[in-house]
């Protein structure tokens, strides 16, 4: 697991990773908001920008931790456009390889999913709970 900064949450994506990805070079809504998020402070992100840039596989090292802080309060965390449980099911898109390196963040959405199992389930929650870091040991 990436070691966050103590004011991690008050810096952009791109500050927090040295990276600039520049001006847009396609004009899609999907690319645009995308480059505007790398730019705000995390503490400024709402549920639908978390929700996006995980599912596109972005900055998880930065974002998963704001999405565990978000999802510890409300698992079923509504986003700006009124989808319910929008960031659990980006989460539960994540590809297995960053799970085997981040076991501690796997456990801890493991736990909430588990505390809110009779309430509700996710239809990515098997490929989830297959990327179990802990059954490779």
């Amino acid at each position: 697991m990436t070691k966050l900064e103590n004011n991690w949450r008050q810096k952009s994506l791109e500050n927090l990773e040295k990276v600039y990805w520049g001006h847009p070079q396609y004009d899609s809504h999907l690319v645009i908001r995308s480059h505007e998020i790398r730019k705000l402070p995390l503490s400024e992100l709402n549920n639908d920008d978390i929700a996006m840039m995980i599912r596109q596989q972005f900055s998880l090292d930065y974002l998963v931790p704001l999405a565990i802080e978000k999802l510890e309060v409300d698992p079923l965390a509504f986003g700006e456009c009124g989808t319910e449980g929008a960031i659990m099911e980006a989460i539960l898109k994540i590809d297995a390889d960053f799970w085997m390196i981040n076991e501690g963040y796997w456990t801890i959405v493991k736990r909430i999913l588990d505390n809110y199992a009779e309430c509700w389930s996710f239809k990515n929650q098997n490929k989830f709970e297959i990327a179990n870091p802990n059954a490779t040991k």
